[in-house]
């Protein structure tokens, strides 16, 4: 799936997946928010992050099942996720969170 992409989407993920590699610790979580069909957790899962997502559209939440992630469907924080995370992806996200403080510090 991943050669698939268009040449700059991968060129992004690759750039991120060093970031990620470069600054966290071996067997980090990452949550990502509004991960759309889960292509960049993926890769994210491939290099050996645990990964969970929260994912609003139905559709896009199928597809990244069929990734092997583990994805839930609505929003967040509504959607109660246990546990810690080390990095949380909120690509293309944060600029529809109506109070970005209250986000951050909950």
């Amino acid at each position: 799936m991943f050669n698939q992409l268009p040449y700059d989407w991968r060129r992004l993920i690759t750039i991120q997946l060093k970031l990620a590699k470069k600054y966290l610790p071996l067997g980090p979580s990452i949550i990502g928010l509004g991960r759309g069909e889960g292509i960049l957790l993926g890769e994210c899962a491939n290099c050996g992050f645990k990964v969970i997502g929260v994912e609003v559209g139905k559709v896009a939440s199928q597809r990244a099942k069929l990734r092997n992630i583990e994805v839930y469907n609505g929003y967040f924080p509504e959607i109660n996720l246990a546990g810690s995370y080390q990095l949380a992806i909120l690509l293309h996200v944060f600029k529809h969170i109506k109070h970005p403080e209250a986000f951050i510090l909950n």
